[in-house]
């Protein structure tokens, strides 16, 4: 029985099988609530960073009035838009709090799964292809993988957000795509809304252009020329190429009235070729960890092998259903035209990945088999095949031989999913009995003592800057600063150049760091009243020429 056939038969159950809207409204809300509770356990796990933290701390700015980041240096990839307005957005209604760190990655997780639900589910659709189409991206998406301490899915400025933003611009243009014998003005407001969407994720985020628009605008255009006659075809790409130039210019825009100023630190050249095969590979193991299903350095036990077969089902259910895309990519019989989007998205980037200098920036000898933080920049190919997993689910369920054989695979799919959404968050017993991160980590301790002892405006190497003033409640202001010539100097990377117009109380550092800062660099170019050790943080207390009493009452 071909294809068609089964979705004929299925088309036939009688009405009283149907789930009804509410059923599937319901469906969907069991999902998301899923995913979104075991993003918010396993984010509030994570070891965050002041990569991480960038968007807090950008955030309280927005909130403090400054809407534009003023005065504020940023890398190419900004996060304005995606991250940084919707830390802004949750701090007006909740208050300054540490714990955004965590609420805003699970949510942003929690909506892409919503995202990924709503482009695969359809009341029009049979009964049985939206539970294998739910089944499917539930299998994939509903319990993120534990892989570390560091995980780029539920950590801000990794570039979830914005492959949340690209998923809504992509399925605006197969809307504009198909848009013909329709209404005029709802193809109008779905043509202004892939605007102001498409605009403000690539102006926050311009890797957005190698993983989506760009591969996406080089599909319509081959459509329209493939279909000349149809004219929604040809006013698709005109929409989404005037979108991408609006996003290109639109930081440029934004300085120019006033606003925060980028900077490229991006390597925009083709990794030697010597180090190709350790691209390759790098990209192999960080795909396979962001799926759960990289066993290297992992203690094997019946928990560990139970996830290890759960997630390794999920990633076979990708791989045959990009798999199955790809093969209709060109040719008669192509696939659907919003699969084909994703699909070249993701292979536009895996060849971006295995071919670029800038992905192998961060490889090293320890991180080559685990991911490391190169694994970052494959968060949206996992993202992406999920999305076509759950598209193509039902029709790889339908080419198979029998009716039994049918119901055997939806039975298992649907069980396999259930036991995601049940017991896919389980974790390694030691990171069970360790206490969440973000409730008991150093930077917070550092921040309280500093508030204690009235210590609000300091300086410190990057690592440490971000990640204090994010856990001090806004409280406490850290600004970077790096070694040059023996002597620190201000560091105006990610944040405001006018915070280093007054002299700092404080010098914060961990030792080792990897910006380089060393006590003979602090002792050289600030006159230290006292130095102490907190939560491995080495605080050097600064002598202020306007207030002596602060060394006197110390000593």
């Amino acid at each position: 029985m071909n294809t068609a056939a089964v979705m004929a038969q299925k088309r036939a159950l009688p009405a009283r099988g149907r789930w009804t809207r509410w059923s599937l409204v319901l469906f969907v809300a069991g999902i998301t609530a899923a995913a979104l509770f075991h993003a918010l356990d396993l984010a509030s796990r994570l070891a965050q960073t002041s990569d991480s933290a960038q968007s807090l701390v950008a955030g309280h700015a927005v909130v403090r009035g400054n809407a534009l980041l003023s005065g504020w240096h940023l890398p190419l990839n900004d996060y304005y838009f995606t991250d940084t307005i919707p830390y802004a957005a949750l701090e007006w209604l909740t208050g300054p709090r540490p714990f955004l760190l965590v609420l805003v990655p699970a949510l942003t997780y929690a909506l892409f799964v919503l995202a990924a639900l709503a482009a695969c589910i359809r009341p029009s659709r049979p009964l049985m292809s939206n539970l294998e189409a739910g089944a499917a991206i539930a299998l994939v998406l509903a319990a993120p993988a534990w892989v570390g301490s560091w995980n780029p899915m539920l950590l801000s400025g990794m570039h979830v957000a914005t492959v949340l933003g690209a998923l809504v611009a992509l399925a605006l243009c197969a809307r504009i795509a198909h848009a013909e014998h329709r209404n005029a003005r709802l193809d109008v407001a779905a043509g202004v809304a892939l605007l102001l969407v498409t605009s403000a994720t690539l102006a926050s985020d311009p890797f957005s252009l190698v993983f989506a628009f760009g591969p996406v605008l080089a599909v319509l255009v081959l459509e329209a020329i493939s279909y000349p006659a149809a004219r929604n075809l040809r006013v698709a790409p005109l929409w989404l190429g005037s979108a991408i130039a609006l996003g290109l210019v639109l930081p440029w825009m934004i300085a120019r009235v006033g606003g925060f100023t980028i900077e490229s630190d991006v390597l925009t050249r083709f990794v030697a070729a010597p180090l190709f095969g350790r691209n390759l590979l790098a990209l192999l193991s960080g795909a396979l960890t962001l799926f759960g299903v990289n066993s290297f350095g992992m203690e094997f036990g019946f928990r560990t092998v139970f996830l290890l077969a759960l997630r390794g089902m999920a990633l076979a259910i990708v791989v045959a259903a990009v798999f199955r895309v790809a093969r209709r990519l060109v040719g008669r019989r192509q696939a659907i035209l919003f699969d084909r989007m994703l699909c070249a998205g993701m292979l536009s980037l895996l060849a971006a990945c295995a071919l670029s200098a800038q992905f192998g920036k961060g490889i090293t000898p320890q991180s080559i088999w685990t991911g490391g933080s190169p694994m970052r920049y494959l968060v949206p190919a996992v993202l992406f095949g999920a999305v076509l997993a759950g598209r193509q689910v039902p029709d790889l369920i339908a080419v198979l031989s029998t009716l039994r054989v049918r119901n055997a695979a939806f039975g298992v799919l649907v069980l396999l999913a259930a036991l995601s959404v049940i017991a896919g968050g389980w974790l390694p017993r030691d990171v069970e009995a360790q206490p969440r991160w973000i409730a008991n980590n150093p930077p917070e301790a550092a921040a309280r003592w500093l508030e204690q002892h009235g210590l609000v405006e300091g300086a410190g190497e990057y690592w440490s800057s971000n990640l204090v003033t994010a856990m001090s409640d806004d409280t406490v202001q850290v600004r970077s600063v790096v070694p040059v010539a023996g002597r620190l100097v201000p560091y105006v990377w990610v944040e405001d150049r006018r915070w280093f117009s007054q002299p700092p109380q404080f010098v914060i550092w961990q030792d080792n760091n990897k910006t380089g800062l060393t006590f003979e660099d602090v002792r050289a170019t600030y006159p230290i009243c006292e130095t102490t050790f907190v939560a491995g943080y080495r605080i050097a207390v600064l002598k202020d020429p306007t207030h002596i009493s602060r060394c006197a009452n110390r000593s």
